[in-house]
């Protein structure tokens, strides 16, 4: 456990990231000013800095707090009851929509990306493109359980297909984000389509191995030696 100093920073920083998340939602990312998140704080606005560099940051550090704890809330869920794996994974691809679409509108969400691809938050943009390492790993991890639950892979290593569980699910996030005429539902549906296709022979039976086919040659020979007996 940290000293009480430290304890009273985080605790001061998760207040911040509290207040600044439900005035983004209230009011906009551009009419939010840190003198308002500073008040509803009931801190100084140079605390606010001493925290955060710029206002860009704060909004990165918000998405990446607010989600990464839907995440931690709802794994534990998805890491007893991963079962059919097919279905855990998309599962899983399918919640991080909507916990996406808990934390932040997606006016919101572009201001995200648009802050954390500018060069004025190059250094703060970290803690961003940590939350999309932590989804990975995510995806990576239910792949390890399910393998040790005996739903062995077959053709793709368990990193590779991580990476390309990821990959799905993250291009049709920001398809979602760049079309308001697209709803959430039908990029569930596109994720779902995609993940099982891809999936469809990546898992080797969990009961044991399938059966070898006999080879016609194979028929052959056995019936030519029952006619010689």
């Amino acid at each position: 456990m940290g000293s009480l100093r430290e304890r009273q920073r985080l605790r001061r920083r998760r207040d911040i990231l509290v207040a600044a998340h439900a005035l983004f939602l209230e009011q906009g990312f551009a009419p939010t000013s840190i003198e308002a998140i500073a008040a509803r704080t009931e801190v100084a606005p140079g605390t606010i800095y001493n925290y955060f560099k710029t206002k860009d940051s704060l909004l990165l550090a918000v998405a990446a707090h607010h989600f990464k704890a839907r995440l931690d809330e709802h794994w534990p869920t998805f890491a007893a009851g991963a079962t059919d794996p097919v279905g855990a994974i998309v599962r899983l691809a399918c919640s991080m929509v909507d916990w996406g679409l808990e934390v932040y509108d997606r006016g919101l969400w572009r201001c995200v990306y648009a802050a954390a691809l500018s060069h004025a938050t190059k250094v703060d943009e970290g803690e961003f493109f940590a939350m999309d390492r932590l989804l990975l790993q995510k995806f990576r991890a239910l792949l390890e359980i399910l393998d040790r639950r005996g739903h062995r892979l077959g053709r793709t290593d368990r990193t590779t297909l991580g990476d390309i569980v990821f990959a799905i699910a993250n291009n049709q996030w920001l398809t979602l984000l760049h079309f308001d005429t697209v709803s959430s539902g039908r990029i569930k549906r596109a994720i779902r389509d995609q993940l099982r296709h891809v999936l469809r022979h990546e898992f080797a039976p969990s009961t044991g191995a399938a059966p070898r086919p006999r080879a016609v040659g194979d028929a052959r020979r056995r019936s030519d030696d029952a006619g010689r007996r």
